[in-house]
């Protein structure tokens, strides 16, 4: 939630409170008989408005907060790094050259001896790739969690990693997020994924992803250069 919803909330649970200790008050002085509200009640009405505002701010980012969905906007980006995945008894380590658009990525990923190891693109809803250098070694499968598990051994979400690699969540799914104190992203749980971000300091986006599912596969992205 917002900052400024929390306040707009947090005003409107100051005059609920306020307004039912007018109306206790007034029971009061209608009807002398009825014991004067103590100060116990109003301390209970106080905590329960408390409580309501701190159960509201820890609740998951929805898509009625403008910051999020601004955040989770989908924006072209071009991205170099390194990454290592390790899954189930495999490793594997390489660099990469991301760039990415909303209707286009291209995507390759680089040995560590400098020599092209696939080369993934997307245009629209097709996606292909290009193992090595050899443009006869190519295919076309219908979708990027295809392509990314017979690349690397499993589906990992690469439509989604297209957000959390500039460290906001994707959309439209179930998240639970959590910021840092400046208000960025600090990790976030999507479509059984956890997510945890480290920045530079006064950095807005991260410069290392850490990205696990269960206790099968684990990622790492470091980001060098950001273009």
């Amino acid at each position: 939630m917002g900052f400024r919803h929390q306040f707009e909330f947090a005003f409107f649970a100051v005059n609920v409170f306020f307004c039912l200790s007018l109306f206790m008050n007034a029971i009061y002085a209608k009807f002398k008989g009825c014991k004067k509200p103590s100060a116990v009640w109003r301390g209970v009405v106080a905590l329960s408005a408390v409580a309501l505002l701190s159960g509201c701010a820890g609740l998951p980012h929805g898509d009625d907060d403008a910051s999020y969905t601004a955040a989770t906007a989908d924006v072209p980006f071009h991205v170099q790094g390194r990454f290592s995945v390790s899954y189930e008894e495999k490793a594997f380590a390489a660099r990469f050259d991301w760039q990415h658009a909303p209707e286009s990525d291209t995507i390759e990923i680089i040995s560590p001896l400098g020599s092209t190891y696939a080369l993934l693109t997307r245009s629209g809803k097709t996606v292909t790739v290009q193992r090595g250098s050899d443009s006869q070694r190519t295919q076309q499968v219908d979708d990027w969690e295809t392509l990314a598990g017979q690349t690397f051994g499993f589906p990992l979400p690469v439509t989604s990693l297209s957000y959390w690699i500039r460290g906001v969540p994707a959309p439209g799914t179930s998240t639970v997020v959590t910021r840092d104190a400046v208000g960025r992203f600090d990790s976030l749980r999507q479509q059984g994924w956890a997510v945890q971000y480290s920045y530079a300091t006064a950095a807005h986006e991260p410069e290392r992803i850490d990205i696990q599912y269960g206790e099968t596969v684990r990622l790492r992205f470091r980001i060098d250069r950001r273009l």
